[in-house]
């Protein structure tokens, strides 16, 4: 289960594209996350929407 909700995804990609010295640091930190595979896993479901379950019920 995911509580990170669309827009919240959106604004950090886009901090992620700007330049200079504070992003340079959050880039650091993410790409430190990205390092752990349930990290990855977990970003990557989210990004592809593959996280998403429908309760069709």
């Amino acid at each position: 289960m995911c509580f990170c909700n669309e827009s919240a995804i959106y604004r950090v990609q886009t901090a992620l594209i700007k330049p200079g010295t504070q992003i340079e640091a959050l880039r650091a930190v993410v790409g430190e996350m990205l390092q752990v595979p349930e990290v990855t896993l977990h970003l990557s479901r989210i990004l592809s929407a593959l996280g998403i379950q429908y309760d069709w019920a």
